[in-house]
Parts: structure tokens; sequence; C-alpha cells
């Protein structure tokens, strides 16, 4: 380990250089001579260090070789280590006892004095006589009782007080669920819930699902929007899922004939914070038919007003038949039904159809 050589600038840095018996670790192998100008304390990445200057930094000391400000004293092409005080020097040789001095006399011990003598115990005195009783008093006439209490009218019934955080008495048929911040039992929740970021939960399946808008500038979740299913006629590469589910989970999307996620390439916020969006199937899409929606069956879609503004009759789902690869199926939301009675029709894969997607979400 080579030592760079301390010189001292002031009489201050003469003591510290004495007193630290300094010896610094530089990055080169010769020694380099560096004026110590004077301590400046714990390290602070806003000051400017001149040549010089002692830091500590982590519980070590380091001298500045280079002016510079924001370099880590760790950093050796600007600071090098101050090491520790060296070893100390032999200790003299001890000096000789001094001769140990004459004892002064013992001081002689003053007499006791004599103890007096104890006195004597007076005499007790006599004890007094008893007073005699006085007279008992005469017992006072009761008085009358006073009249009957009028009782005062009823006062208002108090506010009903606040919904308990215990737990609640559901049936044994029944489940507890977390809502809005209460434990409750699910089947006094509402069916759909809208969550206020432009989704739907539904407390009967368990589903979260995106609501369509009505703005159309550009964004997916738009009500007017078509995408086709596939764009090579089987496989789940159409922009249902490249573009609608992809925009929805910030550039990824479950490929099901790759049985993975697949990246566009895009970085962009998933909906509503969540990133797992995704083309609902057959019978989730069916889960949400609503024929006793207002208009249900004379124009209107089939469905809850609280799912937003819903033009097209026909969703994709992600439902396919081994036998018919090049279909999907379109479930119907006008109350009509298809091949299968249930309102699912089959639709080949190129053609262009509405889209929501959906989560699982309990």
């Amino acid at each position: 380990m080579k030592k760079l050589t301390v010189i001292a600038s002031s009489w201050h840095a003469i003591w510290m250089a004495v007193s630290l018996s300094a010896t610094l670790t530089p990055v080169a192998n010769a020694a380099i001579s560096i004026a110590v100008t004077n301590f400046r304390g714990v390290w602070d990445s806003t000051v400017s260090y001149s040549e010089g200057a002692i830091v500590t930094y982590n519980g070590q000391s380091y001298i500045c070789t280079v002016k510079n400000k924001n370099v880590v004293p760790t950093n050796t092409e600007a600071w090098a280590v101050l090491d520790a005080s060296g070893t100390p020097g032999p200790q003299g040789p001890t000096g000789a006892t001094g001769a140990t001095g004459p004892a002064g006399p013992a001081g002689a011990n003053g007499a006791i004095g004599p103890v007096g003598p104890q006195g004597l115990p007076g005499p007790t005195g006599p004890a007094g006589a008893t007073g005699a009783a006085g007279p008992t008093g005469a017992t006072g006439s009761q008085g009358p009782a006073g009249p009957a209490g009028v009782t005062g009218p009823a006062g208002p019934q108090g506010p009903v007080g606040a919904n308990g955080t215990g737990i609640p008495a559901c049936a044994s048929s029944d489940s507890i669920v977390s809502y809005q911040g209460t434990l409750a039992c699910k089947s006094t929740l509402p069916r759909y819930v809208a969550n206020g970021d432009g989704t739907v939960t539904d407390n009967k399946t368990g589903l979260m699902w995106q609501m369509q808008t009505s703005s159309c500038t550009g964004e997916v979740t738009c009500y007017n929007n078509d995408y086709p299913w596939s764009a090579t006629g089987t496989v789940a590469d159409g922009n249902l899922f490249r573009t609608f589910i992809a925009g929805l989970n910030g550039g990824d999307y479950y490929s099901p004939s790759a049985g993975l996620d697949v990246s566009t390439g895009a970085a962009e916020p998933c909906f509503a914070n969540h990133c797992d969006w995704r083309i609902p199937t057959k019978v989730e899409l069916e889960s949400i038919i609503e024929l006793s929606a207002p208009g249900c069956g004379s124009g209107s879609v089939c469905i809850d007003p609280v799912f937003g503004p819903t033009r097209q009759p026909d969703w994709w789902s992600l439902t396919t038949l081994d036998v018919q690869i090049n279909n999907a199926i379109v479930v119907a939301f006008d109350g009509s039904s298809g091949f299968d009675g249930n309102g699912g029709v089959l639709v080949s894969k190129t053609s262009e159809g509405a889209a929501r997607a959906v989560r699982t979400a309990l």
C-alpha cells in the first residue's frame, strides 16, 4: 500500500495531521503530496471540495485529491482513504518509587464524661368525673306526603346507529363478502355495481366487465368499434386480440391458440389498473343477458343500463367448435336465438364484430 504525504497549510491542519498520524491510500502506485486544507465534516453532495479537504463518509475518513463536487468519496479518482493512526511507540521505563514518609503521631483519645442521673417519673393525675346525660328530646310530628309526580311525554326516537363492523349472520347457503369496506351477506348485495373506473362488477358471478363509452376519440372502449376474431382464419390473431385486448392490457394479450401471453410491443397503462382482461366465453356473455331490460325485444339490446351505451346486438365470444375451427360463437343480445337455442350463432372468424372484455374479480 502506497502512502500519500499530507502537507499542512495551516496550524489547524498541522494539528489534525499530527493527531491523526495520517496515512492515505491513493489509486496511483507513487506517493502524492497534498496539502491538508481543512476538515469539512460529513461528505455533502452539494458542496464543492478543494484539494486537501478531509471528510468522513460511512465511518471512514477521506482526503480530496482532485477538486470536485458530487463525487462520492469511494471514487478513488478524486479521493483517497485517510488511514487510522499508526502503531504507538514503546512505553518508556517506569521511574523509581520514592521513599515513604514518616507516619505522624497518633492522636490521644479524649476522656468520656460521666452519665448524668435519670430523673424521677412525675405523679399520675386524677381521672375526671363523668357528666350526667341530658334528657331525650320529643319526636316531631310527620309532615304530609307530597303530591304524586306527573310523567312527562316521551322524547322523540333517536337516529339509527351506524352499522357495526362485526361479522353478519348469513344463512348457511350464503357467503360473507367485503362490499364497499363493509362485510355483508352476498345475497343482500345488488347484482351489478358500477365501480367508478369504467368497470362493472357482477356480484352474482364474481366477474368484472369493461364498460363501453360513446365519446369514441380513438379509445378501444368505443361502443362503435368492430374487430375481426382472426386475421389468418383460425387462430386468435385478429384485432379483437391484437388491438382490443392488447389495448386494455397495456400491450399484451392472451392467445388461446398459443396458450400464452403475446406482446404487441406497446407499453401503455392497463385499463382500470387491471392487466388481465380477456374475451368472455359464450356462457359468461349469456350470464349478463337481461330479458327484462328496458326496450328488450323491441330494438334495444337486452342488457342492464349500468353497462353503459351498447349499440351492437351481437358480441364475440372466445368459444369455438372443434369441428368448425374457422368459426367462433357470437352471442346475440337482442332476445333472438341461434343454432343452439340460447342466443349464440357461428360466425366466420375473419368477420368483424363487437366486443366487451371481462376479467375474474372475486
